[in-house]
């Protein structure tokens, strides 16, 4: 048994004598002297409101309401009582309440109208009279949230930034403080927080976690592409852990609150319909090329949203929410990379071909590429709560949750590429490659190269969720418990639809010419054939087809979760006091089938069957291999972005359809397929199972409340990956041993170069298994202390780690010939017993509320990081070499290239300054309007680990709310981030300190309402409306301004969303 073990029975057998002290201490208390319950009602938004302070004045007692609004005061002394009820945004209500003893008095408030006290008496409370809107609203409940949150929490109301026209939600994460928005294809898709990186952000839907494919691939990263806003009420940042929050939130968790059906007091029906398109794709009415293969398509298109809030009765009620949408968007992209700067150079100095050698100042052009391509995106979503309350005190809730995405995507890339350059044949302006030798017999030197690459496949995937909570508010003991269940699954495919996913035509033996360059390309390419004529590169038979491929693949993510924790309330010498024990089990199981990266390739022969890359042999005879018949003849047409010329293009569905036809016109590597398929198989199955005890105590008649405790979280792991060992492939006896030759040679079952059948005796499909199991204790305290009703002061302490990617205990091991061993050889693996990172960190901030709607904090941390990742080569323990089931007699004498923990501890320092108020200050004339702005930097040294880190990001917004009308502006500005070092060798010319960035964006949203009747609105959403680009550079210290440019995607500028929306 391990030790950790025993260590987690302690701790178990800890928490229940807590839990049977705390049952006999229950026994003991007097009984209450009388109750007093009701709900909190908003007249003006029509919902239960949750979080509204009740307490009673003279008096330490006070309780907040739940989710549905109801609130329960027990211990109350008979008599008179006056009952006060705060909520963020509303001015405060009292009521006089008799209380009896023994007995619950019923008190209902309602903001702006009336409140019924006993014996039906009606009790006039004052009108809250203010320009509103729903997302004023929203944000006063957000406000209202994170006020009396027991941690460090920023919370946002969905409703808080406008439209967001494609339900996308990280599109509205990008402008919360601390956040960091990861684009890919020009979807925000992913977020770090405070430059932990995404893998390492724990994002859960209503306290479940949310199972996430991960882009089909081995990441912990949840991904916000198959997830929709529609039936989401608020967003929870959670910034200081809890005991009762997973110890996995490196530097906070997330957390989408759904709505439900207990919120209101009558149904309401929402709905909306619109058109979406991108700025740079305007075609109103008519098909143009694209996205797919020989396709012409609409890239103007409708979307859906509708919800319903239906309270059925006092015990029942359900809510529902589904919607579509399908968005192109164009996916241009050019790239240049300068030898000596991006890339290195091969020879030295003093060459006079190849790659020559340079100096960091004086860089030069080898590489440049253009891409013109497009996606169709089609989101569906479907979401549903049931509530239900069985008893009084007792509530179950059902969710069901269902989002589909569907890409559709096909690059097309052209690339020059220089292979040899005289020395300082370049200038700032130009590169002038040399010109290829291409003899009609002897060698031929290759001095440059054009070539035309396609990619294009349809990703399906879909995510299913459902979950069962109960919740039981007992007057003495509460609990909460749930199970949950997540299945998400992507797909990629190509030919099954029938369809190349890539393929590559090819110029070899060319001398290429780079003029006239500027930022982002050169505005001249010339290209010579051997005898010094010109070569047409935009022509399809200036090409050889050289090969297609397939690359298709399925990754599963499974997650189960069940979780059951009891509190009780105490009163301990006049102190408040809640103990809450729980316990959570989470299981993972992330498995992958199918090539993946590895891809099936078909080699093009033609009729004559020769393979190349060059339209005419050494010995001047015709290759048939002219990509010419496969013209795509729609997307030929299309005219390129950043001012290049017409490209003719090749269509994958005609290769494939070629294949079909003329199976002996292509040639199949049977070895290659089966090493794509078996490397990149793997499964890793991950059991969390943790134990927790939480105190929340308050002081000083409540002003003063310390939330602590600590989490203990047994982790268990179980992993397959690929497994390569050259041993198998010996001839070997009954016992196992090795057959030997005459000479002593070991003897082969086959010859090593036979291709498959050698490859099918030394790779196993997950023939590598993993197993770690560790346990770790997070202890975590928070402290917040009331200066003022309206200022707050907040500390807080916290341990956390960021565990590895799935892939560091599923990537396989690739072991040596232990039977003709050399220097050289090396057991290559991942180090799953490598520890996670951990984090220690100390926040504070303070937060000032204003009067009605808004607030101001200010807050700081520092983290200091430890166990980072470091790649070694190096000898491990025997311990080591059993985690994989290698014998340490054998193999323990061998060098193994994998990694460890770093001992350097990393400190990063980091603060944030967050402003939001409805200006309801301002003359009658100018209310309506609400701002919102905050700034955020984290820095840190010494670490390439943190590469999501901005050392500064603004967001703000603001908004103008009328009673016919509203518009909203709201941007998001990010500083220059550092990304990965580039390897600087003492041959290659790139200098130290050498790195990868991206530079400083500025994204503006516009939206806008226009309601022609009280319940019925026109509106409009600009996303992105300046079209800012994804840029990337490279550069060092002497690397000079015109060399930094790397590359740039542009996703079609802004996208346009105009359409009609109301409720009723």
């Amino acid at each position: 048994m391990k030790p950790c073990l025993p260590l987690f029975r302690s701790l178990l057998t800890l928490l229940l004598a807590v839990g049977l002290l705390l049952a006999v201490r229950a026994a003991a208390q007097p009984p209450a002297t009388g109750v007093i319950e009701g709900r909190v009602f908003d007249s003006v938004r029509g919902e239960y409101l949750e979080k509204a302070l009740v307490s009673i004045e003279g008096t330490r007692l006070e309780t907040l309401t739940d989710a549905t609004g109801q609130y329960r005061l027990t211990n109350v002394p008979a008599g008179p009582a006056r009952l006060k009820v705060f909520f963020t945004g509303r001015p405060a209500q009292t009521a006089m309440v008799a209380v009896t003893a023994n007995q619950i008095a019923q008190q209902d408030f309602t903001f702006g109208g009336e409140a019924r006290g006993r014996a039906g008496e009606v009790v006039k409370l004052d009108q809250f009279v203010v320009a509103s809107s729903k997302e004023m609203d929203g944000a006063a409940i957000a406000i209202n949230e994170q006020r009396f949150a027991r941690n460090i929490v920023n919370v946002v109301s969905a409703d808080e930034f406008g439209t967001i026209s494609d339900g996308s939600i990280g599109e509205f994460m990008k402008f919360l403080p601390g956040i960091t928005s990861d684009y890919t294809g020009g979807d925000a898709r992913r977020f770090s927080i405070d430059g932990a990186p995404a893998d390492n952000v724990p994002i859960s839907m209503g306290g479940f976690d949310l199972a996430s494919a991960a882009g089909a691939g081995t990441r912990r990263a949840v991904e916000l592409d198959q997830i929709s806003i529609n039936n989401i009420s608020r967003i929870e940042i959670n910034r200081s852990p809890t005991p009762d929050t997973p110890g996995s939130a490196l530097a906070g968790s997330v957390n989408f609150v759904p709505r439900s059906a207990f919120e209101r007091n009558k149904p309401a029906y929402n709905y909306s319909v619109s058109w979406l398109m991108k700025d740079a794709e305007r075609a109103f009415g008519r098909r143009t090329p694209g996205p797919g293969w020989g396709q012409m398509t609409y890239k103007i298109h409708p979307g859906f949203d509708v919800s319903a809030i239906v309270p059925v009765t006092k015990t029942f009620g359900f809510t529902v929410s589904g919607g579509h949408s399908l968005q192109y968007t164009p996916q241009s992209n050019v790239a240049m990379q300068w030898r000596g700067a991006h890339v290195g150079t091969t020879v030295g100095a003093n060459a006079t071909n190849g790659l020559p050698a340079t100096t960091p100042d004086n860089p030069y052009l080898g590489i440049f590429s253009w891409r013109d391509s497009g996606k169709n995106t089609s989101r569906e979503s479907f979401a549903t709560t049931v509530d239900w309350r069985p008893a009084r005190h007792d509530r179950l809730t059902f969710g069901f949750s269902y989002g589909m995405l569907r890409e559709h995507f096909a690059t097309r890339t052209q690339t020059f590429t220089i292979n040899r350059v005289e020395p300082l044949n370049w200038s700032p302006r130009h590169t002038w490659g040399s010109a290829s030798v291409f003899p009609a017999t002897g060698t031929a030197i290759n001095a440059g190269q054009f070539a035309i690459s396609n990619n294009g496949r349809i990703r399906p995937g879909r995510t299913v969720t459902p979950s069962l909570r109960w919740l039981h508010d007992g007057p003495v003991w509460k609990s909460d418990a749930g199970v949950s269940y997540g299945n998400s699954r992507i797909d990629y495919q190509d030919i099954d639809l029938g369809f190349f996913n890539g393929m590559t035509i090819q110029r070899n033996n060319v001398q290429i010419l780079f003029d006239d360059i500027f930022y982002l390309r050169p505005g001249r390419i010339t290209v010579l054939d051997p005898n010094g004529r010109p070569v047409d590169p935009t022509r399809l038979d200036s090409y050889s087809l050289v090969s297609a491929n397939s690359n298709r693949q399925r990754t599963y993510d499974t997650t189960r979760q069940a979780y059951a924790n009891v509190r009780r309330d105490f009163d301990v010498r006049g102190a408040s006091l809640t103990v809450k024990l729980g316990a959570d089990i989470r299981a993972k199981v992330r498995d992958l089938r199918g090539p993946g990266g590895n891809l099936e390739t078909y080699t093009y022969v033609g009729a004559d069957g020769r393979a190349s890359n060059t339209p005419l042999t050494q010995a001047g005879l015709v290759n048939d291999d002219s990509p010419l018949p496969f013209l795509d003849v729609q997307y030929s047409e299309r005219i390129p972005d950043f001012g290049l010329p017409k490209q003719q293009q090749v269509d994958n569905g005609k290769l494939w359809q070629d294949w079909r036809r003329n199976p002996t016109h292509w040639t199949r590597n049977a070895n290659n397929d089966f090493i794509a398929v078996t490397s990149f198989s793997r499964r890793a199955e991950e059991i969390i199972s943790a134990l927790f005890i939480r105190g929340d105590l308050g002081l000083l008649r409540n002003r003063l409340r310390i939330t602590g405790g600590v989490r203990a979280e047994q982790t268990n792991i179980d992993a397959e990956g690929p497994l390569m060992d050259p041993a198998r492939a010996y001839q070997r006896d009954a016992a196992g041993n090795v057959l030997r030759g005459p000479t002593g040679a070991p003897l082969l079952q086959v010859p090593t170069n036979a291709g498959l059948p050698y490859s099918q005796l030394i790779r196993v499909e997950r023939g590598t298994r993993a197993r770690k199991e560790y346990l770790r204790l997070f202890p975590s305290i928070n402290a917040s202390y009331n200066l003022s009703e309206s200022l707050i002061g907040r500390l807080a302490y916290s341990q956390s780690v960021g565990r590895p990617d799935f892939n560091q205990y599923s990537g396989g091991v690739t072991l040596p010939d232990i039977e003709t061993l050399n220097p050289n050889s090396r057991i290559t693996v991942n180090n799953a017993s490598i520890k996670a990172w951990q984090a220690e960190t100390y926040m504070a901030r303070i937060e000032y509320y204003f009067g009605n709607v808004g607030s101001l904090s200010a807050g700081a941390y520092i983290r200091d990081y430890q166990n980072f990742f470091v790649n070694v080569t190096d000898y491990v323990s025997d311990a080591f070499l059993e985690t994989y089931g290698l014998d340490p007699e054998e193999y323990g004498s061998i060098l193994t290239v994998t990694q460890f923990n770093s001992p350097v501890r990393i400190r990063q320092r980091g603060f944030e300054i967050d402003y939001k108020q409805s200006l309801t200050f301002l003359p009658p004339w100018a209310r309506g309007l609400q701002f919102f702005a905050n700034v955020s930097s984290q820095r840190a040294t010494k670490t390439d680990n943190l590469q999501d880190m901005n050392p500064f990001t603004a967001n703000w917004g603001l908004s103008l709310t009328r009673p016919k009308f509203n518009l909203r502006i709201n941007e998001n500005y990010r500083g220059i981030q550092r990304r990965g070092a580039v390897a600087s060798t003492a041959t290659n010319s790139i200098e130290p300190g050498t790195y990868n960035y991206r530079p400083k964006r500025l994204y503006v949203d516009v939206t806008g309402e226009y309601y022609f009747r009280r319940s019925t609105a026109v509106f409009f959403a600009f996303r992105n409306i300046r079209g800012a680009t994804e840029d990337t550079k490279i550069y060092g210290p002497s690397t000079p301004a015109y060399a930094r440019f790397r590359q740039r995607d542009d996703y079609g500028g802004s996208l346009w969303t105009a359409g009609i929306k109301g409720s009723f």
